[in-house]
């Protein structure tokens, strides 16, 4: 319904903390009411604090909202898709997706690119020098559309076209690869999508199925 939604599960409801379920036509820029901005294709969040970032892949920017305002603001990314590192106002992405904290460096999916992305000191910085660094690209990253940061600083992908878990280390040695989903044609298209850690595991979302999943 393009927009974020805040979920109460203890009160079963549901509040709109940005977007005004139409589609958005331009970036995002700087702070404004996040509940009226029409935002695009908010495909991840990530909770630090008061501080909610959105991986926004329709605008190709990464967004932070400010709870405590009620304000939705760009962070990372001009809007325009590209692969650009730089600073914030000048970094391009396309399609984010999967966002994670390592320390404070916020690690970005950034799909269409095939690359993983950090932006360091995200929680800290008071200027945009810097952000929109690649960590690694290419091959074996294909389409990756979950990331997530291990405690021991690993960072793990789902590949969106091939049904691969990849493993990246934070200077951008690949570590190693699972396969998790070989359907369709070609095998693992459209399958893998998010993942988080819970007490039982690594949890992840595949979408060929239909199902939440758990890799122990």
């Amino acid at each position: 319904g393009y927009a974020v939604l805040a979920l109460d599960l203890a009160k079963r409801t549901v509040r709109t903390l940005a977007g005004t379920g139409k589609l958005g036509e331009g970036p995002l820029g700087s702070a404004t009411k996040a509940t009226a901005f029409a935002v695009r294709s908010p495909w991840d969040v990530l909770l630090h604090g008061r501080q909610l970032f959105v991986a926004m892949a329709g605008s190709h920017q990464i967004g932070v909202i400010d709870l405590d305002q009620g304000t939705i603001a760009a962070f990372a990314g001009n809007g325009r898709e590209a692969i650009v590192d730089g600073a914030a106002d000048a970094a391009s992405f396309a399609q984010p997706s999967g966002l994670s904290l390592g320390g404070e460096t916020l690690y970005v999916a950034d799909s269409v690119n095939n690359r993983i992305a950090a932006i360091p000191d995200a929680l800290t910085r008071t200027n945009t020098a810097g952000t929109g660094t690649t960590v690694f690209s290419g091959s074996p990253l294909n389409d990756p559309l979950g990331l997530i940061v291990t405690s021991e600083g690993e960072i793990l992908t789902t590949n969106g076209n091939n049904g691969l878990l990849l493993g990246t280390l934070a200077t951008g040695s690949p570590k190693g690869k699972i396969l998790l989903d070989d359907s369709g044609n070609p095998p693992g298209a459209g399958a893998l999508f998010g993942l988080t850690f819970g007490p039982a595991g690594l949890y992840y979302v595949d979408d060929a199925t239909n199902t939440l999943n758990l890799l122990k």
